[in-house]
C-alpha cells in the first residue's frame, strides 16, 4: 500500500477546509429542521477555527500551537 497522491486526488489547503467547514456551520445554522443542527454547526466553526489556527502556524512556521 503507498501514501503518494496521484493527479486524481482531490486535496484541500487548511485555508479552504476552514472555510468549506465555515461554509457547512452556515448552512446547518440557517437549516434549522432537526435537533442536532446547532450541534453541528458550533462543532463545524470550532472545527473551522482550529484550521484557521493551523494556517496562522504555517504562516508563522510553528507546529506547537
Amino acid at each position: 500500500m503507498t501514501n503518494s497522491l496521484s493527479s486524481n486526488d482531490f486535496v484541500l489547503g487548511l485555508e479552504e477546509n476552514a472555510l468549506d467547514s465555515l461554509d457547512h456551520a452556515i448552512e446547518h445554522f440557517r437549516a434549522n429542521e432537526r435537533d442536532t443542527d446547532l450541534k453541528y454547526a458550533v462543532l463545524h466553526v470550532f472545527h473551522a477555527i482550529e484550521l484557521f489556527q493551523g494556517t496562522v502556524s504555517q504562516s508563522w512556521g510553528r507546529t506547537d500551537l
